[in-house]
């Protein structure tokens, strides 16, 4: 009893004092950043240029501990070693940004300020803020996921320790009731956490959650999931996203103009898929069908020589251009390129096999199904390569999918 309230003591002062004493340091090193960047640039600091630019220290300075502020680099606890990096990193960026906005508004006024110097700051910086982190939260426990394990036999005091303790995440290993469930969720949701289940009960849970309307956000856990890998994936997402993007800018123009001859409609069609955990969004493509095609079929799926496929959308989807919008969806984050192709509520709702363990990863370009079999929207030949994917996720098979994938759709295999 004693012991716990003074651990509680101490935790309490550090939530005092944490703040201010990692603010000081941040001034310190980002300092000590600055200086050591000039000196690499010029071997020396008291240089004509250093003094005249001496007063603008501070206000690089200052955006830093801004940046950092704004990022929320002074949380109580980080995940990972590459999330205090990442956070680290994208607070520095803007930092450096902001600070060549100034100079380039304020130009007359301030002069020319070395541009090598902001960078080697950016990288300098970067480092040791995150080492100062990483060497903090280590030494007070504060580094790794707190998580807090709920089941039916304690499920009251859970909730207890979640307002008590605060953890990460929450994880649900044995079935608990609707009510009960609304309830940590509810809780959950006002301290910002993330709550996951078991796969099983994640299809469960996914299904009455389609059958009843009912909104609320789940995840699933999986013990083989890899932090860095994730992070790994999402920049390859972003770059290469951009990458493709930026190589077919001149397709998008001459792809427009040859929908808006061939029928009336728009350019894009706007779709609401089913995204990770059960997340409804907005999905882009190319136009390919006439414009309401659906207004007497209602929701079907395409099929080989459907007639609602104009002559330019034919074209479209055997070259697979009809779905180079998709990149922007994954800029947003709402896909990947790689993962189970992300299916329309309706048809969730119809198919269990769709409300299922293929929701607990973000749906993606291509996948599984798309290279190793003919092009089918059917689910029941899509389901064991999606279940495969995600059982098997990592960042080899990601690369392993996109790279197989570039001979699919050059060889125009299916249709």
């Amino acid at each position: 009893m004693i012991a716990e309230i003074e651990e509680e003591a101490f935790d309490r002062f550090l939530r005092v004092f944490q703040k201010p004493f990692l603010i000081l340091i941040d001034i310190l090193l980002t300092a000590s950043g600055i200086l050591l960047a000039y000196l690499v640039r010029f071997d020396k600091l008291l240089t004509p240029i250093f003094l005249k630019h001496l007063l603008l220290i501070p206000l690089i300075i200052a955006l830093y501990i801004l940046g950092l502020f704004l990022n929320r680099s002074y949380r109580e606890r980080f995940i990972s070693g590459i999330e205090v990096f990442k956070n680290v990193f994208i607070a520095a960026g803007g930092a450096t940004f902001g600070f060549l906005a100034i100079l380039y508004v304020f130009r007359t006024k301030l002069g020319s300020f070395p541009s090598s110097i902001v960078f080697l700051s950016f990288l300098i910086n970067s480092i040791f803020l995150s080492a100062i982190r990483l060497l903090w939260y280590k030494k007070k426990g504060k580094l790794g996921e707190k998580v807090l394990f709920v089941d039916k036999s304690n499920f009251r005091d859970s909730l207890d320790e979640m307002q008590r303790k605060k953890p990460d995440k929450v994880v649900i290993t044995r079935d608990i009731n609707l009510k009960d469930l609304y309830i940590l969720l509810n809780l959950a949701a006002g301290y910002n956490l993330k709550v996951s289940v078991n796969p099983k009960l994640y299809e469960k849970y996914l299904q009455e959650k389609f059958s009843q309307g009912i909104d609320y956000n789940l995840s699933c856990h999986f013990d083989n999931s890899n932090y860095l890998e994730k992070e790994v994936i999402r920049i390859l997402d972003v770059l290469l996203s951009l990458f493709a993007l930026f190589v077919f800018s001149p397709f998008i123009l001459l792809v427009g103009l040859l929908i808006k001859f061939d029928s009336s409609g728009p350019v894009f069609y706007k779709q609401k898929r089913v995204g990770k955990d059960g997340k409804i969004f907005t999905l882009y493509k190319f136009r390919t069908m006439v414009e309401d095609a659906e207004k007497r079929t209602g929701p079907v799926w395409a099929s080989q020589n459907d007639y609602r496929i104009t002559k330019v959308g034919r074209i479209l989807r055997k070259i697979r251009l009809d779905e180079l919008p998709q990149l922007y969806n994954v800029l947003k984050g709402d896909m990947s390129l790689v993962g189970p192709r992300p299916e329309r509520p309706h048809f969730v709702k119809l198919h269990k096999a769709l409300c299922s363990i293929r929701l607990a990863v973000k749906p993606g370009l291509t996948g599984l199904a798309q290279i190793r079999s003919f092009y089918d929207l059917k689910p029941s030949h899509k389901i064991k390569y999606d279940k495969l994917y995600i059982a098997k996720q990592s960042l080899g098979l990601y690369l392993e999918v996109i790279l197989k994938t570039i001979p699919v759709v050059l060889l125009r295999k299916g249709w």
